[in-house]
């Protein structure tokens, strides 16, 4: 049941505060004079439905108004119906002007994501350095040098004055601590 866009549980909740509100006995009249008003104003919209549609289909234009009298739920549907065969022709226009426009983002996405490869590769190649083999094969029998290593650092205040023993060649030589 639906009048004027009011459902059953609204129709209901309405009831029971008319009825607390006024009263049994006047609720009964209110519901007559309600429905007197009801009345009227049906036969008012029928009578300028009626008129109105005699001018629109005057004037030419091929547009029916319903009869009944509108509520929230039917008002959506109308107006689509009304308006139908003028949306059809925005709606192509919107598609023609769409079409290009989606193409157009495409590329820039694409090169969006190209960009982002390109940002994501490392900027620098690594190149291969020569590593000094370790330590333990350039010593000698008893912990002396087997060759003579000049790139070792020589012996001064600056390194403590032991030489390579103080700084390790490789990341693996640890400097052993008497102690």
């Amino acid at each position: 049941m639906n009048i004027f866009g009011v459902g059953t549980t609204e129709m209901v909740i309405i009831v029971l505060i008319m009825l607390i509100v006024a009263g049994p006995k006047r609720m009964v009249r209110w519901a007559y004079h309600i429905g007197v008003y009801v009345g009227k104003f049906r036969k008012m919209w029928s009578e300028v439905v009626d008129v109105v549609q005699k001018e629109i289909d005057e004037a030419g234009v091929d547009v029916k108004i319903p009869k009944e009298i509108p509520t929230r739920q039917n008002i959506g549907k109308y107006m689509s119906e009304i308006t139908k065969p003028y949306t059809k022709e925005l709606e192509q226009a919107a598609k023609d002007v769409q079409n290009p426009v989606k193409e157009s983002l495409d590329v820039a996405d694409d090169t969006m994501k190209a960009a982002a490869a390109t940002l994501a590769k490392p900027k620098f190649v690594k190149k291969e350095t020569k590593t000094e083999p370790p330590a333990e094969s350039k010593l000698g029998t008893w912990g002396q040098s087997a060759t003579t290593d000049t790139t070792s650092a020589p012996k001064s205040e600056e390194n403590g004055g032991f030489g390579a023993w103080s700084h390790p060649q490789s990341p693996g030589q640890q400097i052993e601590k008497e102690g």
